[in-house]
């Protein structure tokens, strides 16, 4: 159901790469200010590029800055907030007067966007949607070109290109305790409920409303009340909507419809009947006696949904992302109290920028409870997709119950070896036998694809088919065209014990791969093999149930650093209405999609029994209450959090919860990675951590729902070469007071890329609540601590007053005196300090050696530091001995460094011989490594220093010449002084080389064969068509030049590397790249080669002109050389590349 790409059309996807360079560059360096929806735009651009590749015309979805109706703070003029928390309210009021106004503000808004559209591309416009609640923007039909146009639009941050999403009971509301908070008998103090006054919303296919399940007066006699008043209802059922259809039978308990244009042209009818099963399973009345009619037999329920009394809109939006988040937004302007999403992507999310991702956002900040399937990709790693990994919906994976559909292939006899015991397997029909049993494979095709048997291929036999390729009841239909009269259906080793019970269309059975493997040898064994498919038959036995589903998705989530699926409910073989088009019927299916509308139920309970809490916490108290002795599917091994979350949903202790946590709107924003957030900062009740890197933390705040104070102790269980501990252990809440625990795991072992398990549960010291438990994942690895320094600079004698702190290099010398002074911030080790090295990258040298020393003072300033106002240099604490170039030199400062804190030292010499180090600009900073008695402790970096080298001896570059500018005789820095012009010459559009006569030889000016930036913030990412190229520290932004000298008509008597500056005023260095195997069309941030030693640096940088370069001790004749350009400090530039006129230049003299 995803739309297939086209063809990239070539100036569609540079243009898109431009448009998301440029964006990302932007977002990368100047934050988020000014509009409350701009920290959801970080990685907008990126996305947008991936969707407009087509070269057809699509639906597009056009988010604008303004913030929608759920999330409005205020800001503008003369318009009160409307967000529930800014208004200190749990529910946002769509229809009050302050939301009525902001609503008119967004409609007038939108208005101005679609005429400054039509300006900008030159036709009339139709929007197919509106978003205001969930989303601002709009859905519009436009081409690609148009697309990226009005993406560069003032007031536009996002564009996506629309997409098809996927869809993801008699015993499951009993199997989860919902009858403990229907009776009151898992309340406490409280009433109990059926969901009375929740109104639950279900985004699906539709519904059909002459379902019992959706009437009225349900099977237990219950009068719905209609909460907008009897004779009230929304959507097609509304006389006052433009979309009314007097056809449509609403009533007190299906209290509205929608239907969206794209979808069945607006009708809300259910013609799959997938919707009608969810909104059943959620809220669906009691029904006695519901009829599962099967080909071959049938079968009488009792069957109720998990919130019975509650009242239902449907919104049918299957399943085009556009018309989905059109759904989202008008369930949040129809205040449901509830939705259940059971659709989806097999794809991650773009967490903070999916358009259904961040209306469900706002659907949280409107006080929405949303339940959402986790996919049915399972049982493989990873596969649980969107937007069940985004944090602030529920996310559900599927469980059994303890009803099975069981079916029996017994007395089996015949074959020349032991015939198999009786095999137990699923499906519902009539039993058939004895007869012979065949195996298709053996017929031609075991497979048993459609129209493969003839009439008369079988006479009577039970045949078994292999599973795969065709559709399960197909196979049956086929083997039964074929003349079959019994059909076995086994499993192939991917789907293992996953079993279904369908309703097939002859007797069958069917069983797992294992069972199928020992059925198959024995059919191969002689002959006269016979049995019996005994009919389906309910078995009701607890040992049938909290077995993980085969098909239910499973973690890691693949977005962020959280546990996905959140919890588990029943999704296996849900019996629930369906019917298509008006047809009443029941249908026993399983899925994620059946499991998620258990939660969206169990929500609808929860906030009519606790109406205050948000929805935030309902899901805390689902998952630090839930059931934990749930098996994986092969129904012996223990579950773990990534296949089962926090555990099976358990409504007898959910409901008691005497601790919850709460999040804010605002708080899952600034957890953005993209604007510097980190998504384990999310107050969830669960901790995750794919790079627990000798040790990480987490903080998680709880809240007391109990009306007296009560002492909590916290007991972990710590994963496997893990110490975890909570801070405080002990402590007492308050009625409704708050505390902020720590979470911390000492990592003594390396995982070596694993993930390993653990939990922490907080208990009450009295038994006045259930306990909280929260599972806990990492990956491991140990790690010695290094540290880079913070500030490092060299101060010289002879220049008193000048400050040298920007510089990539540091320097030491005795004639003129040269000292070196550096910082560095120790902190995070564990344990005491066995050893403290120093580690120095010695890039020239003529083989002085140096001393360290202490520097009592921290107080020094890398930008303001000279040799007249450097601290006191004291003790020495070590020396170096002799030093050579290219090489690091290692030095023990352990007797100095003895825990956390500051820590400065200064570097002298006594010999008159310049040293030349790299330094924490430079590619290959200063180190400090240290041990401690635990192995030490997590990597720390300070922000704008590159990747931290390895502990080996760097290889000399790859030319003769001296790296690095030549010292003068009194041995000061002194760097060639580029050149800046203001007229560009125009090199060609494609990489040339174009020679001039002179009177002193020959000029040479080669153009780039390649060129590309790379981006540290898009480490994947590939601009290699961008018109531009840069550096930046904070982001790490590097640029890679490549260029093919040929045609040299003489030695290099100078070489200069030409570069355009667009914008920025920060210096720069060239540096040597010894790989020349990249290109442009590939290169990224992550596979980049190595950048070698610096040739040299720009001097000083203006927009709108060249800077000149001196690589000349760089350049030796013909051949390929790259180069990068790196960041010396803080400060962006800008240059042209290749792809444009003013590309860079490599202008070689050679001698006469």
């Amino acid at each position: 159901m995803f739309n297939k790409t086209k063809s990239r059309s070539a100036f569609a996807l540079f243009v898109l790469l431009l448009l998301t360079l440029m964006v990302a560059l932007s977002t990368a360096s100047i934050g988020f200010a000014g509009t409350e929806t701009n920290p959801v735009q970080a990685g907008a651009a990126a996305n947008t590029a991936d969707l407009m590749v087509d070269t057809e015309p699509g639906i597009y979805l056009i988010r604008f800055e303004e913030a929608p109706l759920a999330r409005y703070r205020g800001g503008e003029a003369n318009l009160a907030p409307t967000n529930p928390q800014a208004r200190g309210t749990n529910r946002l009021n769509a229809d009050d007067a302050d939301s009525r106004a902001y609503r008119q503000f967004l409609a007038d808004r939108r208005s101005q966007y679609v005429g400054n559209m039509v300006q900008r591309i030159g036709r009339s416009l139709n929007p197919l949607y509106e978003y205001q609640a969930g989303n601002h923007g709009i859905a519009i039909e436009l081409t690609p070109e148009e697309a990226v146009n009005i993406a560069n639009m003032p007031g536009v941050i996002s564009v996506q290109r629309d997409v098809e999403r996927i869809l993801m009971t008699d015993s499951g509301p009993n199997w989860i305790g919902a009858p403990g908070i229907w009776n009151g008998t898992a309340t406490g103090s409280l009433p109990g409920n059926q969901g009375e006054g929740i109104i639950v919303g279900v985004i699906d296919t539709g519904i059909n409303p002459l379902n019992p399940s959706f009437a009225d007066i349900g099977g237990d006699g219950y009068d719905h009340t209609n909460p907008f008043g009897s004779g009230n209802y929304v959507g097609v059922c509304d006389p006052g909507n433009a979309s009314f259809d007097p056809s449509f039978a609403c009533n007190d308990k299906l209290i509205g419809a929608w239907g969206f244009a794209s979808v069945n042209g607006g009708d809300p009818t259910d013609y799959d009947g997938h919707g009608s099963h969810t909104a059943s399973t959620a809220a669906g009345n009691v029904v006695l006696g519901a009829t599962l009619n099967a080909p071959t037999t049938s079968f009488n329920f009792n069957i109720s949904g998990v919130a019975p009394h509650a009242n239902i809109i449907a919104y049918s939006g299957c399943c085009t992302l556009s018309a989905l988040t059109a759904a989202i937004d008008q369930a949040i302007l129809d205040g449901v109290d509830v939705i259940n999403y059971s659709i989806g992507s097999t794809a991650a999310s773009d967490v903070w920028n999916d358009f259904d991702t961040v209306g469900y956002l706002n659907a949280r900040a409107a006080g929405i409870f949303v339940a959402t399937s986790a996919g049915n990709s399972g049982p493989g790693a990873e596969t649980v997709g969107s937007p069940a990994d985004a944090p602030w919906l529920t996310s559900v994976g599927a469980s059994t119950h303890d009803r099975l559909l069981l079916n029996v292939l017994g007395s089996m006899s015949g074959g020349s070896t032991t015939p198999p015991a009786d095999i137990s397997g699923k499906s519902i029909t009539s039993g058939f036998g004895p007869a012979p049993i065949v195996y298709a494979g053996d017929f031609g095709d075991p497979l048993c694809a459609p129209g493969t048997f003839s009439p008369g291929t079988f006479s009577g036999q039970i045949v078994i088919c292999d599973r795969g390729s065709f559709g399960r009841v197909e196979k049956g239909q086929s083997v039964l065209d074929g003349g079959a009269g019994g059909y076995i259906l086994a499993n192939d080793a991917p789907n293992g014990n996953s079993l279904s019970a369908d309703a097939h269309v002859l007797p069958a059975v069917h069983i797992t791969f294992d069972d199928g493997v020992t059925l198959k040898a024995w059919v191969a064994s002689g002959a006269g093999h016979t049995g019996t498919i005994a009919g389906t038959v309910l078995d009701i036995n607890s040992s049938n149930g909290d077995i993980m589903a085969g098909f239910s998705s499973r973690g890691a989530n693949r977005a962020i650093d959280v546990i996905s699926p959140n919890i588990t409910a029943p999704g296996v073989d849900i019996v629930a209405a369906y019917g298509a088009g008006g047809v009443v019927e029941w249908n026993s299916i399983s899925g994620t999609s059946m499991s998620s509308p258990h939660m969206a139920g169990a929500g609808a309970l929860m906030m009519a029994l606790h109406p205050s809490w948000t929805p935030a916490e309902i899901q805390s108290a689902l998952m630090t209450t839930a059931f934990t002795s749930v098996l994986k599917e092969d129904g012996a091994t223990p579950a773990d959090p990534f296949d089962m979350g926090s555990g099976r949903v358990d409504l007898n202790a959910a409901g008691l919860a005497g601790v919850v946590l709460d999040e804010t709107e605002t708080n899952y924003l600034a957890a953005n990675p993209a604007i510097g957030g980190d998504p384990k900062d999310i107050n969830i009740a669960s901790m995750a951590d794919s790079n627990c890197a000798n040790a990480c933390s987490w903080t998680r705040t709880v809240r007391s729902t109990l009306t007296t104070s009560v002492t909590w102790n916290a007991t972990v269980v710590s994963p496997a070469g893990v110490t975890l501990s909570v801070t405080p252990s002990s402590f007492v809440l308050a009625p409704g007071a708050s505390q902020a625990i720590t979470i911390d795991a000492i990592v003594s072992s390396d995982s070596n890329g694993a993930w390993e398990f653990g939990a922490i549960t907080l208990t009450p010291s009295g038994g006045e609540a259930p306990a909280a438990r929260m599972p806990v994942a990492v990956i491991t690895t140990l790690e010695v601590p290094t540290f880079n320094p913070v500030a490092d600079a060299s101060v010289f004698s002879n220049r008193a007053t000048s400050n040298q702190g920007s510089s990539s290099q540091l320097r030491i010398d005795a004639a003129p005196v040269v000292n070196t002074y550096m910082r560095f911030d120790v902190q995070n080790l564990i344990g005491t300090v066995d050893s403290a090295t120093l580690r120095l990258y010695v890039q020239t040298s003529s083989t002085p050696g140096f001393s360290v020393h202490q520097v009592a003072d921290n107080s020094w300033i890398e930008g303001s530091i000279n040799f007249n106002n450097a601290p006191a240099i004291g003790a020495v604490i070590n020396s170096s001995g002799a030093t050579s170039a290219g090489a690091y030199i290692d030095i023990d400062v352990t007797s100095y460094v003895t825990g956390n804190g500051l820590v400065s030292m200064a570097l002298t010499t006594t010999e008159t011989a310049l040293l030349i180090a790299q330094s924490r600009e430079g590619l290959n900073p200063p180190e400090l490594v240290v041990t401690t008695t635990t192995g030490g402790g997590p990597t720390a970096t300070p922000t704008s220093v590159p990747p931290t080298p390895t502990n080996t001896p760097v290889p000399p570059t790859p030319t003769n010449t001296p790296v690095g500018p030549t010292p003068t005789a009194t041995n000061t820095p002194v760097p060639p002084t580029p050149t800046n012009t203001a007229v560009p010459p125009t090199p060609t559009n494609t990489p040339t080389a174009t020679a001039t006569s002179g009177p002193g030889g020959s000029t040479f000016t080669f153009t780039t064969v390649d060129d590309a930036l790379v981006l540290s913030n898009r480490s994947t990412s590939n601009y290699g068509m961008a018109t531009i190229l840069g550096t930046d520290d904070t982001p790490d932004i590097l640029s890679f030049l490549k260029f093919n000298v040929a045609g040299l008509d003489g030695s290099v008597a100078s070489a200069t590397l030409r570069v355009f500056v667009t914008s920025g005023s920060a210096t720069f260095d060239a540096a040597q790249v010894a790989d020349n195997s990249w290109v442009e069309s590939t290169i990224t941030y992550s596979n980049a080669p190595a950048t070698g030693a610096v040739i040299n640096g720009s001097g000083p940088v203006s927009s709108g002109a060249w800077v000149e370069i001196d690589v000349t001790s760089y350049i030796s004749g013909d051949g390929t050389f790259s180069l990068s350009l790196l960041p010396t400090g803080i400060g962006r530039d800008l240059f042209s590349s290749g792809e444009t006129a003013n590309g860079p230049e490599l202008v070689v003299i050679t001698g006469p």
